[in-house]
């Protein structure tokens, strides 16, 4: 990625994914500690006034180039989901940091970042960012098309795993009008008669068209039949799970309890609770809204009852079976995963930036040093199972190898301890060369 950036840039941007992908604090004040204690390989440290500059300097083109040489390794008969998060800034004169819905719950503006993982390895793929104040499922065909320009589209036909805010009727045309398939949450307040499906499957439970799906945490039974969402041909696959059922109707039971706990003790209720507990309560009250009566409003009650621990998914693939489909969709929790490292981890919850130019910039650089996790964590996968420790915690053994320069050569500090000559060997680093030893 770093050829024809030129030695200097290559050597930040090398510098850049080791500090990010380190799990260390990222503020622009703790490059110039970072570069004077970690073996980076570089004359002199460097301040945080070169990281913005190296911030600023990265292009479009650049960025560009580099996706459709990764696309074309990473994403290769492997399904890609996609999903959104925000990430706040505090400075609100950036045109592109703007105020929208936070999924952090913070009353800060924003950045919308969009992503691509693949679903076996769980490999970040292709990201986009954009105005914090648009919508998830409208900024869609747009993001398709930027990937679609980058190769996503180019190398195998793809199929979209998605959750189900994105099951909008005009989202999903567009999935289809850039070639994708897709499997997408179906929630069951999507319309109303994907209630009314699942419910008329669940009061004909032992119809022929059930099928069941052995699982270790239970057998899920599964309903399948055709579905047509305005000009799309796809399957709704309802499902209903045991432990889900169990969980779903402990809340459920507990909720009803809470709400008639405080109807009896309550005089009056105000309109906003007598409109939520009107959902599954009759609620009599006078002209004061006083309470004079309530009772439980039994066939929903019944309905919601039935309706605990099923869900409901589309797929316009026909060569999957529901096991399948099942599989692929609850494996797209790796782009959630995904998103906590990288703004949890790599970005400490903040963009911290303070011009237009430099937003890309430090998302791209965080986006590769996100990759280089993910490998090294599929890479150390067998070590980290059979040792019992995480990945930060391997990266923390790995960050302890220091080195020193003696003229023109660096050589090690110390002797490698035994689990890092392990992490050494297992991630084949060519470390010997630094050893006094060598000779």
């Amino acid at each position: 990625m770093t050829a024809g950036l030129g030695a200097n840039r290559a050597l930040k941007y090398k510098i850049m994914f080791r500090l990010f992908g380190s799990s260390c604090t990222i503020f622009n004040t703790n490059i110039d500690h970072f570069t004077d204690k970690h073996m980076c390989f570089t004359d002199s440290v460097i301040s945080s006034q070169a990281l913005s500059q190296l911030y600023r300097s990265i292009s479009l083109v650049e960025c560009n180039d580099f996706f459709q040489d990764w696309i074309k390794y990473c994403c290769a008969d492997d399904c890609i989901c996609y999903d959104v998060t925000s990430i706040s800034n505090y400075s609100t004169s950036l045109p592109m940091v703007a105020w929208g819905y936070n999924r952090d719950k913070e009353r800060l503006p924003q950045v919308n970042v969009g992503m691509f993982c693949t679903i076996q390895r769980k490999l970040p793929v292709y990201f986009s960012c954009y105005n914090g104040s648009i919508n998830d499922f409208t900024n869609l065909p747009y993001v398709l098309e930027q990937a679609k320009a980058n190769g996503l589209k180019l190398d195998v036909p793809i199929t979209l795993v998605i959750d189900g805010g994105f099951a909008v009727g005009d989202a999903l045309d567009n999935a289809r009008a850039h070639g994708c398939d897709f499997i997408v949450g179906a929630p069951l307040d999507f319309c109303k008669d994907i209630r009314e499906q699942v419910l008329n499957w669940r009061r004909n439970p032992l119809s022929e068209n059930t099928i069941l799906i052995q699982r270790s945490d239970g057998t899920i039974r599964c309903s399948v039949k055709d579905y047509n969402i305005g000009r799309i041909n796809t399957r709704l696959m309802m499902y209903k799970s045991p432990l889900s059922t169990s969980r779903d109707e402990a809340s459920l039971s507990s909720y009803v309890s809470k709400i008639s706990e405080e109807l009896r003790s309550a005089t009056r209720l105000g309109p906003n609770r007598y409109k939520q507990y009107s959902q599954l309560f009759h609620i009599n009250v006078n002209e004061k809204n006083e309470i004079l009566s309530f009772e439980i409003k039994e066939k929903h009650y019944s309905e919601i009852l039935e309706l605990c621990g099923c869900f409901a998914l589309f797929c316009t693939r026909n060569d999957l079976s529901p096991q399948e489909v099942l599989d692929i969709y609850r494996a797209k929790d790796c782009v959630e995963k995904a998103f906590s490292v990288f703004k949890n981890d790599i970005l400490y919850e903040r963009l911290e930036v303070k011009s237009q130019e430099s937003i890309y910039g430090k998302l791209f650089i965080a986006f590769i040093a996100l990759i280089i996790r993910r490998m090294l964590d599929n890479k150390l996968r067998p070590y980290l199972k059979i040792s019992r420790i995480g990945l930060d915690s391997a990266i923390a053994r790995l960050s302890d190898i220091t080195c020193r320069k003696y003229g023109e050569s660096w050589v090690l500090t110390s002797s490698l301890s035994k689990q890092q000559k392990e992490l050494v060997e297992t991630l084949n680093i060519p470390i010997s060369f630094l050893d006094i030893k060598k000779g």
